[in-house]
């Protein structure tokens, strides 16, 4: 099974255990039906991320112990280029405007 990388926006260290925020405790506890002992790696944006185990799945929030940490960079090597085409003039409302007014 995959293990999943988890945000947060508390501060982390190793070695703490923390309560998570409801909607991350909600889509580990019902969505991944994640339970006591469950690894997932927990991120909080600066850079690195930190091993950890859910340690109390509760309903509303889940508890998690964090493990050391590790330094990672887990951008994408891959270089992607978005294109938005400009909206095309279609059907009557096109050809009614590119027209001039004939009278």
């Amino acid at each position: 099974m995959r293990i999943p990388r988890i945000y947060t926006a508390q501060p982390l260290d190793s070695g703490i255990a923390l309560s998570l925020e409801p909607e991350p405790s909600h889509h580990l506890t019902r969505v991944l039906r994640m339970g006591a002992g469950d690894a997932l790696v927990l991120f909080d944006g600066t850079g690195g991320e930190y091993p950890a185990e859910i340690t109390d799945p509760g309903k509303k929030r889940v508890e998690v112990r964090a493990g050391t940490f590790r330094e990672g960079d887990n951008e994408s090597p891959l270089h992607i280029h978005l294109v938005s085409p400009s909206p095309a003039v279609t059907g009557w409302t096109g050809s009614c405007r590119s027209r001039p007014n004939s009278g």
